[in-house]
């Protein structure tokens, strides 16, 4: 055996550790083995290893229910989510939180907290079920323990959800008459021709405004990119001000950016939301020709679902196509018991 004041850079395989006295050994070292078992371990790394005795096991104590909600919400903001998505997220789990102190892993005892919620409401009872799925998800993985909403233990709820409210295309050909100021031509640009979420006109920083196309700034999930068409853009740069490319657009919260829609639509005797604009946008894009597949793209949902459920006609409008392609009338036409089909509208007809 060599010497203990080797030096190790002589041996680069020999890992040292150094004593208070200075003197160097192996860092590998390992007392001797007296115990049989032991023994053929440690000749036989394949041999599998006697269990533990049930006394040595430690039983970790699950976390409380608002403990878990907070790692699961810092969770969600590392991977990117918005801001407001994880303010209407918090709000929904900690209002379970609070019926539930200790974490239910009973689908019996979330079954009957969803029951509470009223399912003719959107915002409600399935709402809820998806924030819990996606919580118990997480919870399942990070503590091993058993996940209470896989299906089809806690059924997801299924219910009608009321039609997105909107304009109809004369209301919205007046919306756009009463537009005045540069600053609500800009807003209006946001939320209806860009088809903006509420939040993200008060996100967006001017530098993101390109030559030809726009990023949203922090978006519903994360920074989203949009086609910017030329007129759009200059109704943009219009309230630029001399700010600088790191500087919000606006410069104004969200609520404020909202009351001057609303003060557009007092005048012109309607009423006027963010989501109004972004609803009447998804509707109106088949109205003049649009396919679904660029509506979802431009409106950024994750399901063609979604986007139906927001771009759903009016009856008129469904009475003027049925008068132009109903089967019975065109064969009517051809025989001549129905007077020949009269485009009135000037828009282009899908």
């Amino acid at each position: 055996m060599r010497n203990a004041q080797e030096n190790p850079r002589e041996n680069p395989h020999i890992d040292t550790i150094s004593h208070a006295d200075g003197q160097l050994c192996r860092n590998d070292y390992r007392p001797p083995v007296t115990n049989p078992i032991q023994l053929i371990q440690a000749t036989n790394p394949t041999q599998p290893q006697a269990a533990a005795p049930a006394s040595a096991t430690t039983q970790v104590k699950p976390p409380t229910t608002l403990e878990a909600i907070d790692t699961y919400l810092l969770y969600k903001a590392d991977g990117g989510a918005a801001e407001g998505y994880l303010k209407v997220r918090a709000r929904k789990l900690r209002f379970f939180a609070g019926q539930h102190p200790e974490m239910p892993t009973d689908p019996k005892t979330l079954c009957t907290y969803l029951r509470q919620f009223n399912t003719g409401n959107v915002c409600t009872r399935q709402d809820v079920w998806k924030a819990l799925t996606d919580f118990y998800k997480y919870v399942s993985f990070e503590y091993l323990i058993s996940n209470p909403m896989l299906p089809p233990q806690v059924p997801k709820p299924h219910f009608k959800k009321k039609p997105g409210k909107r304009l109809s295309q004369e209301q919205a050909k007046r919306f756009v008459e009463g537009l005045e100021t540069d600053l609500e031509w800009a807003i209006a640009t946001c939320y209806f021709g860009l088809r903006f979420r509420g939040i993200e006109a008060q996100r967006q920083l001017l530098g993101d405004v390109k030559a030809d196309y726009i990023i949203v700034s922090e978006g519903k999930e994360r920074s989203e990119e949009l086609p910017l068409l030329p007129v759009f853009r200059a109704k943009l740069l219009a309230v630029e001000n001399g700010r600088c490319p790191h500087d919000p657009l606006f410069g104004l919260a969200s609520s404020t950016l909202a009351y001057h829609m609303e003060q557009v639509g007092s005048r012109v005797g309607l009423g006027i939301t963010p989501r109004i604009l972004r609803n009447t946008a998804a509707a109106l894009w088949y109205y003049y020709g649009g396919d679904k597949a660029s509506n979802r793209m431009l409106l950024r949902h994750s399901t063609e679902d979604m986007t139906d459920h927001y771009s759903n006609e009016f009856l008129e409008e469904l009475r003027i196509k049925d008068e132009r392609h109903n089967p019975m009338l065109n064969l009517m036409r051809e025989l001549g018991l129905a007077s020949p089909y009269q485009n009135t509208s000037s828009a282009q007809q899908p």
